[in-house]
Formats: C-alpha cells, sequence, structure tokens
C-alpha cells in the first residue's frame, strides 16, 4: 500500500469537494424536493463534485517524494559556493535554560553554515520534549528546507520560538531530519 501525506488545506479541499458530490448525490436520490428541483440541484452538485474532485485526486494521489527529503535543494542549485557543513560532534553537549535541563546527548551533529552561527541538533530522544511547544511560525530556508519551531516552557513563561527543527528537509541535509536545534542567544 502507498502512503500519501496530505496537508491540512489538501485534505479540507478532498472533504469540501467529496461533500458536494454526496450531497448532489443525496437530492437526486431523496424525496425533498419537487422532481424537476431536485434533478436540477441534484446534477449541478454532483458534477461540480465529480470535476472538482478527480482533477485533484489525481494532483495529490500523483504526488510522490524523491525519497524520505523534500527534494533537491533549491539554495545549493542557485548558490553553489554556499557551505553547510554537518558533522557529528563526537562529544556529550548539554542544553540549559533557566536552571533546567532541557537537553543531553553524545548524538549531536554540529552544523557550520557560511555567515551563520555554528548550530547544534540533538537527537529529539535527548530532549525533554514535555517541555517544548509546537509554535505557528514556520521559516523557509533555501538549503536545508522548512524549519518549524517550538517555545521552550521554564517555570517562569516560555521563550518563544527557541527551538526548531527540519521534519522534511532537502535532499542535502538529511542528516537534520527531525533533530531539534537551540537558539543560544535567547
Amino acid at each position: 500500500m502507498r502512503r500519501t501525506e496530505l496537508s491540512f488545506a489538501q485534505l479540507a479541499l478532498v472533504a469540501g469537494t467529496r461533500g458536494m458530490l454526496g450531497a448532489g448525490l443525496a437530492l437526486l436520490l431523496g424525496g425533498r424536493l419537487r422532481r424537476s428541483q431536485r434533478k436540477t440541484v441534484g446534477w449541478t452538485l454532483a458534477t461540480i463534485g465529480a470535476l472538482s474532485t478527480l482533477p485533484l485526486a489525481y494532483v495529490v494521489l500523483s504526488q510522490r517524494k524523491q525519497g524520505p527529503g523534500a527534494g533537491p535543494s533549491p539554495g545549493h542549485r542557485q548558490w553553489p559556493a554556499h557551505k553547510i557543513a554537518e558533522r557529528p560532534l563526537g562529544q556529550r553537549v548539554q542544553v540549559w535554560a533557566a536552571g533546567r535541563l532541557v537537553a543531553d546527548s553524545q548524538d549531536v551533529l554540529r552544523v557550520d553554515e557560511d555567515d551563520h552561527p555554528v548550530r547544534y541538533y540533538f537527537p529529539r530522544s535527548g530532549v525533554k520534549t514535555s517541555m517544548l511547544e509546537r509554535s505557528l511560525t514556520t521559516t523557509q530556508c533555501p538549503f536545508k528546507g522548512t524549519a518549524r519551531y517550538f517555545h521552550l516552557r521554564l517555570d517562569r513563561g516560555k521563550l518563544r520560538d527557541a527551538v526548531w527543527s527540519y521534519e522534511a528537509p532537502y535532499d542535502e541535509h538529511l542528516g537534520l531530519k527531525d533533530r531539534l536545534a537551540f537558539y543560544d542567544e535567547r
């Protein structure tokens, strides 16, 4: 069986078009309207539902990921001189915030990127994810992909958008997939 992941918007579109198709068919088969009204409204809704469902279903079902990543990075194609180096650090790294241990792991990736500070990416298993609250914030990196952010909950409030993750990075940076990085300047 092939697995297809849908965004909320795609799911809503599919559900809406299927709903129109179903409503149209129900009106065709129902007895609440006069036959001529029922037929006109039913065929109209069924036609709209079918015509909008078929192309949408084709687009959604024909989407194929190129492996586990989001595909090739447009940034590396456009700016080939830009360097991003990921390497295992090979030592234990901890993150502390407001006197609390937030992350602790020996499986940390160091990321050196041109014109950016060094960042350390932790496996989720090394992070106290109970202290994280998913944010609505996302940013787009042309090299790594879409970063999804988290607030770091502390005893006296939270550090907003202090943690991020590339859940579907571009192919060149699959090593960052589902790892968590922290702003050390916050």
